[in-house]
């Protein structure tokens, strides 16, 4: 969630709050926020925001979706939930009669796609640079206004569409989806209104910014963490009464390292097997440490260092890098255990 002025922005994809990465203050003096999410292919999404801390009583909001423009409203609400492109208005046919005329408004629900490229002459693709720049980007623009207002005559406007995206115009960029709008649907149009902006038209009062990524190329960028693969002991039973959480307490899997692990085709290769820390403890302060369902043979497990205690750990450790390599994960990775 991203918070300014009293002004709470938040995005919801296919229902669900998303998590925003690496808050980022773009500009102080124009008080412009930026975040990284996750786009979901297919989903759509909802920006919602909550105005009730700001002071004033009327605001106006711009949404831009990869540098167009898709909203355009005021309210004198609370709150908002932007999740539908506003168009241009058409006459439709009235159900109560057959002849019967309205004019109503287009909308369209806004959702994430693929970002697609064509090559062949750049000349017939999008060369506007206020929509190269944006792609990928969710933007809303807020100013404060009047809450007296004039109710005027509802008037049509085009949305205005981005062309086609050339594969050079973005080459070198990490891009991987925009936003896409649904089947069009219409809406009844009470008129519209006419306010007069506390803030000037090019100093609004907030700015939010989503950037809207795949989680491969998030994660390349360090934005976000890598993925990890929970550890998961495969004979928690080798333990009279242990649990795989007590392996995992006996163990230190983190002590692996890249050059003990040799991956060959079709198998694993013996390993050498690193030194294990064992504090100099009593059976009681173990017994304390480790879970209640490990008796006093695991605590003597762990006070001996026989070699038949250090088989059994060959042995697991083995079986542990078996189901590496069966979850295909990279050796580099061990150490995130």
């Amino acid at each position: 969630m991203q918070f300014c002025k009293g002004i709470n922005c938040e995005i919801f994809i296919a229902g669900r709050k998303a998590e925003e990465y690496r808050l980022e203050n773009v500009s102080i003096a124009d008080s412009t926020y930026k975040s990284h999410v996750v786009a979901v292919e297919g989903k759509a999404y909802v920006v919602k925001l909550d105005f009730s801390s700001t002071g004033a009583r009327r605001h106006n909001y711009k949404l831009y979706a990869d540098g167009v423009e898709l909203v355009h409203a005021t309210t004198t609400a609370p709150r908002e939930g932007l999740s539908k492109s506003t168009g241009k208005l058409v006459e439709t046919k009235s159900t109560k009669g057959r002849r019967a005329k309205r004019m109503q408004r287009e909308e369209q629900v806004l959702k994430f796609g693929k970002l697609g490229t064509v090559d062949g002459n750049i000349e017939d693709t999008e060369l506007r640079t206020e929509i190269l720049d944006q792609l990928g980007t969710i933007k809303i623009i807020v100013w404060r206004a009047n809450f007296r207002s004039r109710k005027v005559k509802s008037s049509s406007r085009e949305t205005t569409k981005a062309g086609p995206i050339h594969e050079a115009s973005v080459k070198g960029r990490a891009l991987s989806h925009i936003t896409k709008l649904g089947r069009k649907k219409y809406a009844n149009v009470s008129g519209a209104r006419v306010t007069r902006d506390i803030d000037p038209e090019n100093r609004p009062f907030v700015t939010f910014i989503y950037r809207c990524a795949s989680k491969e190329i998030l994660q390349s960028e360090g934005i976000i963490p890598m993925d990890t693969v929970p550890y998961t002991a495969t004979r928690a039973q080798a333990i009279p009464g242990g649990s795989s959480n007590d392996i995992a307490n006996i163990l230190d899997v983190r002590a692996i390292q890249d050059d003990q692990i040799e991956p060959l085709s079709g198998h694993i290769s013996r390993t050498t097997l690193l030194p294990i820390p064992i504090p100099a403890t009593n059976t009681r302060m173990v017994d304390e440490n480790l879970s209640s369902g490990v008796n006093s043979t695991a605590a003597e497990l762990v006070n001996e260092t026989s070699a038949k205690e250090l088989d059994f750990f060959d042995m697991t450790l083995r079986e542990l890098q078996m189901e590496v390599e069966r979850l295909r994960v990279k050796p580099r990775t061990l150490d995130q255990y």
